[in-house]
Formats: C-alpha cells, sequence, structure tokens
C-alpha cells in the first residue's frame, strides 16, 4: 500500500515558537497552512525587509531522503535570480524544523487570477511571454521546473508573473531522484509514458497549454479546438501553441527565449480589443480583470503565491492531452462577436458625436457671453473718460469711476434627480437624511426615490442597499393606493415583501402584513401597478422600483436584520421567515443572490437561524434543483451545504450522511489539496468550487434534517476511505484463522517427538547411543513452530524417515487448509471492497474512492502476502 508520511492534523507552530527559533526575523502574522507545512510572512531585522518563512512538519527533518530532497530543491532556485523568479535567500534545520526563506510577493497566484475566465489576448501573451524569459533563465543554469502551471506561477500588483515552486526542480540530466512528472493537463505525453523523458521541452510544452488556458478559459482536450474560433484572437496564437505543445519534443521550440520572441512579435503591433480584458467563461465571476491580476485578498493580511502555500496543488483536475491535428469550429461566434463590436462603435461614435456638438453650442455660447461682457466693460470706460473730460472742461471734479458691470454667468449645469442621488451617497449610506435626492417624495417619516430601470427583484434590493435604503414598503392600504397615484399607467414597481412559506406574506422590515394578495404556492415577490392590486411575481421578472429611507436613519430592511429578526422568532417558537421564503415537505428555504464565498454565505445561513440547504433525500434534491433551475440565469450557480476539506471527503456541513449525489458529466474537479464545496448548476447538476469563489447566490434552508447529527469533523480517519473498520475486522479474522491452525500445527509436533521417542525406547541400548544425538536434534529443529523441511536424511534409519514424512505430510495438509480459509476470506474481503467503490463512484466521493482502489491494489496478491499486509508485516 502506498504511504503518505504527511500527517492531515498538522498543526503550525505558533508565531512565538517561529519567533524563538529564528531570532533573526520578526514574524507578522501567519499566511497560510497546507499538508506541506505553513507559512509565515515576516521581516528580516538586518536589511529590513519582508519575507515569506515556510516550515515543514518536524517529522518531515527526521526523514534522511526527504532532507535531502528539500536541500536539494532549496539550493535549485537560489541558483536563479531573474525578475520572474521567485527568489530563495535561505534555508536550514533548526531544531527538526526545516525552513525556507523567500521573496515575498503580494499577489495572487495566475490560477487564483484567471480560472474560468478568459484573458484579453495581448495581456495572456505578455505574461506568457515572461514566463518564457523565467524558464529560459533557469533553463541556462541547468535547472528544469518539471510542474509550470498556473498555480505555482505568481502575479504581482503590476501584474508581472513570478514562477516559483520549484519542488520537483533538479539538474538537467538528474532523473534518479523521483518519479514525478507534473500535473496532467499540462505534462508533456512522453513524460506520462517515461518519467525520465525530461528536458527544456518539457516546460515548454506545459507553458503553451497556459497560454491557451488563458486564452479560452480551459485546457486543450484531445479533440482540439483553435483558440481563434473560441476567442476573437490573433490566430497566429495557434500556431505558437500547437508547436510548444508537438507530441515530438524535437519539434517544439529550440528554447523558451525563442518561444518568447515568437510571442512578442505577434503582440508587438496589437492593440486590445474592446471591451473588458476578461470576459465571464463558464463559471461565473464578477470581478474585472485589472482587479483579478493586481488585487490582494480582503483579508486584512497580504496576499502569498499560492504556488508558496504548502499542500496547494491548486489547478483544477484536468486530463493530460496531446495536440492532435486541429479541426476548425464554427465561425458564427466569431461573426457574432464582430457584428455585436460593429454596434457598439456606432453607438459609441454617435454619442461621441452628440456630445460634440454639445461642446460646440456650449462653447458658443459661452465665447458670446464673454464678448458681450467685454463690450460692457469697454463702453462703461469709454463713458468715464468722456464725463472725465467734460468736468476738466467745466472745472468740475472728476467723477468717481464707475463699477465695472457684473459679468452675465454662463449657463449653470444643472444637476439631474439621478447624479443628487449618486452625490449622496455616502451620507444615505450612513443613515444621514438631512439632505435628500432631488425628486424624492417624503410621507409619513419615509423618503422614495423612483427607480425607473427595469431590474430583478434581488437586483432591485441590492440596489437599494447600496444607498442604504430599501424597496418600497407599504403596510397600510392608504400607504399603497398614495404610492400609486404616483405611477403612471406604464410602470409596474416592486415592492419590498415576498413569500414567507405556509401561505404567509413579509414586509421586509418587519412590519405586519394586512393587505389583500392571492395565494401562490411557489416563491414570489410583490409587484403592484397604479392599479393599486398586489400580483405575486417570480424574483427574475424585471420592474421598476421605489428606494425606500427611513428618516430617522433606522434600516430594519437590510438582509442581515431581516436574518436576525428571522432567528429570534425561531427561537420565541414562532418562525417568521423572510421576505422570498417557500415551503417543501416541513422545510422552508430561501434563495438569496448576492456574491458570496462559501464560508460568507454559511455565516449568513448561520445568522438567520438556518443552514445552507443540504438534500437530505433524493426527492428533496430533484424539488431543490428544479428550485434553482427555475430562479438563476444559464451562466450562474448556487452554493449548498457540501464541504470537502483539503485531502478529506466529501460531507454534509449538518452532519448528515452523504448518501447520493447528482454531479455533472466530470465533476468534481477541483483540486483535493484545496477546500472545495458543491453548488447547484442550471443544469440541474452538481459543481464544486474552491470554497473562496464569490458565486452569485446561495439557498438557506430551515428544517429539523440535521437534528441529531454532529457536523462532520475533518479528521486523519478519514483518509482511510471509509474501509478502516472494515480492514480491522479482516485483519482480526486472519488472526484468528492462523491462531486456530496454530494448535494444530503444535499438536503435530507433539505427535512428532511423541514417536521420536517410542522408537529411540525400541532400539536396543548400543543403537539409543548411536541414535540418540540424532534424534534429540530432530526435537530441537523448529522453524516458526514447524518441522522444517531440510532435514538431513543421510544415514537415517527407515522408520525414522517415515516419521519425519508422515509428520512433514500432515503439517502441509494443515497448512493447505490455513491458506485456503484465509483466501476464502480475502475474495469476500475484496468483493466488499469492490462494492464500497462504486458506491463512492456514484456519489462522486473521489478521495475515498482512490483510498479504497489503493487497499484493492494491496490485497491483489493472496497467500502470504495478504497475511504479511494484513498483519502489518509487510
Amino acid at each position: 500500500m502506498s504511504t503518505d508520511p504527511t500527517p492531515t492534523d498538522f498543526t503550525p507552530p505558533e508565531l512565538e515558537e517561529i519567533a524563538k527559533l529564528l531570532p533573526a526575523y520578526d514574524i507578522l502574522s501567519f499566511i497560510a497552512k497546507g499538508g506541506m507545512g505553513a507559512v509565515y510572512m515576516a521581516r528580516q531585522r538586518s536589511l529590513d525587509r519582508e519575507v515569506a518563512i515556510k516550515v515543514l512538519p518536524r517529522h518531515f527533518g527526521e526523514d534522511a531522503d526527504f532532507r535531502a530532497s528539500f536541500e536539494a530543491e532549496a539550493k535549485s532556485m537560489a541558483k536563479l535570480n531573474h525578475p520572474n523568479l521567485i527568489s530563495i535567500y535561505d534555508f536550514g534545520q533548526i531544531d527538526g524544523l526545516l525552513y525556507i526563506i523567500m521573496e515575498m510577493v503580494q499577489g495572487k497566484s495566475l490560477y487564483h487570477s484567471s480560472y474560468g475566465k478568459t484573458i484579453d489576448p495581448t495581456e495572456a501573451a505578455r505574461i506568457v511571454a515572461s514566463i518564457c524569459h523565467g524558464l529560459a533563465h533557469a533553463h541556462k543554469y541547468g535547472i528544469l521546473h518539471r510542474d509550470i502551471k498556473p498555480a505555482n506561477i505568481l502575479l504581482d500588483p503590476s501584474a508581472s508573473p513570478k514562477i516559483g515552486d520549484f519542488g520537483l526542480a533538479r539538474p538537467v540530466g538528474d532523473h534518479e531522484a523521483d518519479s514525478s512528472f507534473g500535473t496532467p493537463g499540462y505534462t508533456a505525453p512522453e513524460v506520462v509514458h517515461n518519467p525520465t523523458a525530461v528536458d527544456q521541452s518539457t516546460d515548454i510544452y506545459a507553458v503553451g497549454a497556459i497560454l491557451y488556458e488563458l486564452l479560452t478559459s480551459k485546457l486543450p482536450d484531445s479533440n482540439y479546438i483553435p483558440a481563434a474560433t473560441l476567442v476573437h484572437c490573433d490566430p497566429r496564437f495557434d500556431q505558437i501553441i500547437r508547436k510548444a505543445m508537438h507530441p515530438t519534443p524535437a519539434l517544439r521550440y529550440r528554447s523558451a527565449e525563442a518561444m518568447a520572441e515568437e510571442i512578442e512579435r505577434v503582440i508587438s503591433g496589437n492593440k486590445p480589443p474592446v471591451g473588458q480584458l476578461l470576459q465571464p467563461a463558464s463559471k461565473p465571476t464578477t470581478a474585472t480583470a485589472k482587479t483579478l491580476l493586481t488585487a490582494v485578498p480582503g483579508t486584512g493580511k497580504p496576499a502569498l503565491n499560492t504556488a508558496l502555500t504548502p499542500g496547494n496543488t491548486g489547478s483544477p483536475a484536468a486530463t493530460t492531452s496531446t495536440t492532435p491535428p486541429v479541426k476548425v469550429g464554427s465561425n458564427i461566434p466569431f461573426v457574432r462577436n464582430i457584428i455585436i463590436i460593429i454596434a457598439l462603435l456606432a453607438t459609441i461614435y454617435i454619442a461621441w458625436e452628440g456630445l460634440k456638438i454639445v461642446r460646440v453650442q456650449r462653447e458658443k455660447e459661452n465665447a458670446r457671453i464673454a464678448e458681450l461682457n467685454e463690450k460692457q466693460k469697454q463702453e462703461a470706460e469709454a463713458e468715464r473718460k468722456r464725463k472725465a473730460e467734460e468736468a476738466k472742461k467745466l472745472h468740475r471734479p472728476v467723477p468717481p469711476p464707475v463699477p465695472p458691470p457684473k459679468n452675465i454667468p454662463a449657463t449653470p449645469k444643472v444637476e439631474t434627480a439621478r447624479e443628487s442621488l449618486n452625490r449622496l451617497r455616502k451620507a444615505l449610506r450612513a443613515g444621514k437624511r438631512d439632505e435628500m435626492p432631488k425628486g424624492t417624495l417624503t410621507q409619513a417619516g419615509r423618503a422614495r426615490f423612483f427607480i425607473e430601470d427595469a431590474m430583478s427583484w434581488h437586483q432591485a434590493r441590492q440596489y437599494c442597499e447600496r444607498y442604504g435604503g430599501h424597496l418600497a414598503v407599504l403596510p397600510e392600504n392608504t400607504d399603497l393606493q398614495w404610492l400609486c397615484s404616483k405611477l403612471g399607467n406604464q410602470h409596474t414597481i416592486w415592492l419590498g415583501a415576498g413569500s414567507a412559506g405556509n401561505g404567509a406574506w413579509r414586509w421586509i422590515d418587519g412590519s405586519p402584513w394586512k393587505l389583500a394578495i392571492r395565494n401562490t404556492s411557489k416563491a414570489s415577490y410583490v409587484a403592484v401597478n397604479d392599479t393599486g392590486v398586489l400580483d405575486p411575481q417570480p424574483g427574475r421578472t424585471k420592474h421598476s422600483f421605489f428606494i425606500e429611507w427611513y428618516l430617522d436613519g433606522k434600516t430594519p430592511a437590510t438582509l442581515e436584520n431581516q436574518l436576525k429578526r428571522c432567528a429570534e422568532s425561531i427561537a420565541k417558537g414562532s418562525a417568521q421567515y423572510p421576505a422570498g421564503t417557500i415551503s417543501y415537505d416541513n422545510r422552508n428555504f430561501l434563495l438569496i443572490q448576492q456574491d458570496s464565498d462559501w464560508n460568507a454565505a454559511r455565516a449568513l445561513a448561520k445568522l438567520g437561524g438556518g443552514v445552507l440547504a443540504v438534500p437530505s433525500n433524493a426527492d428533496e434534491n430533484e424539488w431543490m434543483l428544479g428550485l434553482l433551475a427555475s430562479s438563476m440565469n444559464k451562466d450562474q450557480a448556487c452554493w449548498i451545504g457540501g464541504l470537502r476539506k483539503a485531502n478529506h471527503a466529501w460531507s454534509w456541513a449538518t452532519g448528515e450522511p452523504w448518501q447520493f449525489a447528482r454531479w455533472g458529466k466530470g465533476l468534481p474537479d477541483e483540486d483535493e489539496s484545496t477546500d472545495s464545496a458543491c453548488a447547484v448548476l442550471p443544469t440541474r447538476t452538481w459543481d464544486d468550487f474552491p470554497v473562496d469563489t464569490a458565486l452569485p447566490c446561495f439557498l438557506i434552508e430551515w428544517s429539523k434534517d440535521g437534528e441529531g447529527h454532529t457536523t462532520v469533523k475533518h479528521t486523519a480517519t478519514a483518509s482511510t476511505g471509509g474501509i478502516g473498520q472494515l480492514h480491522k475486522k479482516c485483519a482480526l479474522l486472519v488472526s484468528s484463522i492462523i491462531a486456530r491452525y496454530e494448535k494444530d500445527f503444535t499438536n503435530n509436533i507433539k505427535g512428532y517427538e511423541q514417536e521420536l521417542r517410542a522408537f529411540h525406547r525400541t532400539l536396543p541400548k548400543s543403537l539409543q547411543e548411536a541414535y540418540g544425538p540424532g534424534i534429540l536434534e530432530m526435537q530441537s529443529r523448529y522453524v516458526n513452530n514447524r518441522i522444517p523441511e531440510d532435514i538431513p536424511r543421510a544415514a537415517m534409519p527407515a522408520k525414522l524417515a517415515e516419521i519425519l514424512d508422515s509428520r512433514l505430510f500432515r503439517q502441509r495438509k494443515t497448512e493447505a487448509k490455513c491458506l485456503a480459509e484465509i483466501e476464502t476470506l480475502r475474495e469476500k474481503y475484496r468483493t466488499n471492497l469492490f462494492n464500497i467503490a462504486n458506491e463512492h463512484k456514484a456519489k462522486g466521493l473521489n478521495f475515498q474512492l482512490r483510498k479504497v482502489q489503493e487497499e484493492i491494489d494491496e490485497t491483489k496478491s493472496g497467500g502470504q502476502s495478504f497475511i504479511d499486509y494484513m498483519l502489518g508485516n509487510g
């Protein structure tokens, strides 16, 4: 059986412990932990610079082979000095603790910045060319990386790539260190079949895969589709990719520098296309290109490249591929995109020309006013001079100068209602209500501002909260009729209300429901038009709405306050669920549409006294999939309560058993060394995402399904794949069988000795003395409670040989029975293993499946090999 020296319960040393061991450094903060150790941010006192310190579990320092590998890794990286490579400053071992001092680079890995997104071709090419320059420098010193992938490349704040994690790096030609050969999807085909077939072209192959992934958001597969048919980019990029990923190493680029030069020739005259640098791909994203390429995670701590994060390979699961002949795809997407771009450019041109006309007219008006002002000044000055000359002739006092006329003001810019709303945004969010936006309607301590833009209910709610307000709440019929009288017959508006489960309705500020509305069994939100009739509608429908504020600054209608009221009502025994709640089989569900990572979504669910939704059975799962499919857009995904901690199995956050799965084809596909969680797609299937991914939806559940279950604690026991007890039981049965047959072996020896003594007594005294030493030696030569097969037979009397052969025959017969019984047990054990493997496969429990498969492999051989494995003697 393969063994993993890394304990899953590794506890990182405290900051104080690291500080004592490394007094030359000020340990500032803990950054990350993984199976291979922990990373800290520190300041090197002597040079006053920030560094990253990676420490490994102490048991690694006790492994001589691992220490040698660790030292080789550090020395390999220390040889390199290039702006596109992460620098190594020092390494060593103190008190059994291996550590390495690295350059502290604040930024995200290329994997976290680009996964699931297409990158602007010029930007992608720039990044890949820089990666090539860094690799060329490493190759110059005879160092291969051997595991180039986005997770091992850091983007600094200026989006410049830095290659790190030379954990598989070694000098060119050294193929004896290990048999690792990189990550599927980025690994050259010749390496998969022969791990020793590694040279510079291996790294170049991986860079070609990265270029394709940045352009298209996915790795090339066996049915290679040119990137230029999937996205708008220069077709020459496909030529570069195909050459870099050629199945024959000799036909790839001769060097990384040559590939960089080829890329730079393509982009030297290119300009970024119209639109965003990052476009959404198969998995949802909301960030812009610049944010994703340069931002530091908003944790209050500097981010560190995941390539430096221990135990984190950081790349999604992918299939190793070679580059087959190109199959040209459809040009329809390309033509469609061209038409859209032309239409956008035409719109921009028309708008620009309109602005030019307005600007020219304004400049003419201001010039006319300036000319009129100047003319009035000149006339006033001429009049003053005339009067002065006249007074001088008449010997009168010179009159004081006439003050110049006031300038005619230029036409003032009139602030629009929406501009005043934006100007007051910070004040409104802070609860200040002394000035309200233009056009605001006020009544009974509330202010309302009309937004004509049509949005879904969830979009409208979030829009209101951005300005410190909420959707209009009209608890009294007089309030409703008053506001409806302000609407034209062309407008229907959203109100801050919705279904609350079991036929109830709820205002989002907690006001009691008094109005008449038709019943519905679906999750609905309330809309109204100028007729004043309330109409339940799906949240995806788009309408105008009013932003409403309490003039006293209170904000009872925020999502957080709605959830708090819900939790309080549940504690009091009279549950009042938020607007939008729907009931199913004594359970209540609420879909929240706002960007949240898994942990933030779980925290909001807990705030409301609920949990992230868990399908307790197949029927509930089908209902849940239908609800979400009808509520989400096709490019969205919704968090539910499934969680897989790094290097552990899938479990429900409520502790309920993982009884079934509904994964999409090829899923789950996230790297099992990172924390991942389960989400529902509009295709009525599940997908897995890293827990720090911001998805646009999450589903809260209120039920009693989790009662009696304890939240699953992820411990090292999960590494057995759920077969630990089965293995122990089988080992005990093997031991009991062997113990039972050992009695037969012992009895056989006793009978053997009795026959020898009886034979000895029947001999004359002269022969007793002659044969006595030989018989005594036969009685003393036992091996593991067995009569040896190699007892010398020369000059042995026939009777003694007959006794020996008889007892050896019985011994062999007993041994055969023992092995046959153990073989029957082995077959039953393996049958159970195969059944468990099929069950895990059906549930998508890939981690557990792999552990069971390892047990199946270890028990392929029967006989003494199986006995030694089960008893731990192997």
